[in-house]
């Protein structure tokens, strides 16, 4: 007799598509757009726990400013399923492509907030500040592709289903 134990599996899948553009002509760092999503990817994955696929489409294109997340598409309960982000490459937003996303040894510091909704505390944020190196200066594109990503998750004041489950502090 064999008895074998499976965790549940990762709960939400990002399934990422590269669909265009060149990153803009000012932006540093060893790092490039597709390393950097996935990782950003692999972060929500870990910290979300519905169970759903969401397709992410994303590249570079003339923005005016560090991102636009656009909702292609939404399922029954008013979660996206495909989306689309494009990333600013006019030279407006001067980006540190971060070459190690799976790491911050660029920041000294690092910070985490937690919050108590209600079923314990939870981690609501972490910060990363005093950027050394090719950092100083410029916008992590990896800080970018978390916040954008984030409003694909719902987190948008644009999205009435989070706006009726953040109202009371609970999401």
């Amino acid at each position: 007799f064999l008895c074998v134990f499976v965790a549940n599996a990762s709960a939400v899948t990002i399934k990422t598509h590269f669909v265009y553009g060149a990153a803009p002509a000012n932006a540093i760092g060893g790092g490039n757009l597709d390393d950097i999503v996935n990782a950003a990817a692999r972060i929500w994955e870990s910290a979300y726990s519905d169970s759903f696929t969401i397709d992410i489409y994303y590249g570079w294109a003339q923005v005016g400013h560090a991102g636009i997340h656009i909702t292609l598409e939404q399922d029954s309960l008013g979660r996206e399923i495909s989306g689309m982000i494009l990333f600013d490459n006019s030279g407006s937003t001067a980006f540190y492509l971060d070459g190690t996303p799976d790491s911050n040894e660029e920041y000294r510091r690092g910070d985490e907030e937690f919050q108590d909704f209600g079923a314990g505390s939870i981690n609501v944020a972490r910060i990363f500040s005093n950027p050394r190196g090719e950092a100083v200066g410029h916008v992590d594109l990896l800080s970018a592709v978390l916040h954008e990503i984030g409003h694909a998750m719902g987190m948008s004041a644009g999205n009435p289903f989070f706006i009726a489950l953040s109202s009371t502090g609970f999401i």
